[in-house]
Formats: structure tokens, sequence, C-alpha cells
């Protein structure tokens, strides 16, 4: 990941944008990796920011690995651009990477925009991130396979806030950076 000083929020065309943001500096030695249902890297975040990524439409489960590992079920569609907030809070033994779909019709929805012009923008440079996920292989299998089978477990109200639906995103114009 790289900083970047001239941000596009907006998606290209046929695409959507996600921004994982992490507002704070607690914990902030603790870097997150997202990779998506493929095992492939979709971005990371260190400290105090944001990172920003383009993907295809469709259905995706993200994972924010850390120390712990936490989902976030998708539905992107092209045009849109989407929010899930990270969080490292403290846990037993590890510290625990939490993240959060930033849902219509919510606060923050609305804070969303505060977090991202606070933060520092990232964006995904060269291969290295899909490097360290190939090297990481079988830890981030079993890391996927362990949320997943505990997915049906989890009430209805952590479900949701680990899921995005298609209209949860911002429209163009609606996110004011």
């Amino acid at each position: 990941m790289r900083p970047e000083t001239a941000p596009v929020y907006t998606p290209q065309s046929g695409v959507a944008t996600l921004i994982l943001a992490r507002h704070t500096t607690y914990g902030a030695a603790i870097n997150f990796v997202a990779v998506d249902q493929n095992k492939k890297f979709v971005s990371s975040v260190r400290g105090k920011a944001h990172a920003i990524t383009q993907l295809p439409p469709g259905q995706y489960t993200f994972y924010l690995i850390a120390e712990t590992t936490d989902p976030i079920r998708a539905t992107i569609e092209a045009g849109r651009t989407y929010v899930i907030e990270t969080r490292v809070r403290p846990g037993f033994w590890k510290a625990q990477a939490t993240a959060e779909a930033v849902k219509r019709g919510t606060p923050r929805f609305d804070e969303a925009a505060g977090w991202i012009k606070e933060s520092k923008p990232l964006v995904p440079e060269g291969n290295g991130g899909q490097e360290w996920v190939n090297s990481h292989g079988d830890n981030i299998t079993q890391r996927i396979a362990k949320v997943d089978s505990v997915w049906l477990e989890k009430d209805a109200e952590w479900q949701a806030q680990h899921t995005l639906a298609a209209e949860d995103g911002y429209l163009p114009g609606e996110l004011k950076l």
C-alpha cells in the first residue's frame, strides 16, 4: 500500500469502490490485511488511515486478518462506494481486529465521511500484498474456515453488522469528501 495524494473515491465505470476506514490510532501498530473469499489481496491498513480499492460487482466475503479474523459478507454493485469500518479492540492474549459494515440509514453512514477526511488515504501498489497473502496461504485458509464455520452461530445483530447489501453503497455525490 502506498499513500495517495489525490484519492479518487468515485468508482470508475463498471466497478465499485471499497474503502476500509480505520479512524483511530488505538492499536496503531497492528496491521490489517483484507482478502476476499478467493484469497485475493484487497487492501491493508495500518494506523489511522483508509484504504481505497476498486472491485468488479458481485458477491464477496472480505476477511480482515490481523491477530484475529473478522468477516464482512457483501453484495457489491457497480457505481457505488462501500465503506467498512475497521478497529482494534483489546482481547484476551490478542488484540481483536474487528470490521463492521457501514450501512445506509445508520449513524455510521453519516459519520464515515468524517473518518475518511481525518485519516490518510492508501491505495494498493504492485504485487506485494498478494505476495504476502500467497506466502501465508495455509494460515489464511485455516482462519477463513474457522470464521466461516461459526457464522451461523452468531446472532442476527452480529450477522447484520457484518453484511453489506448492494443498497448500502454510497451513490455518486453522496459521500461528501
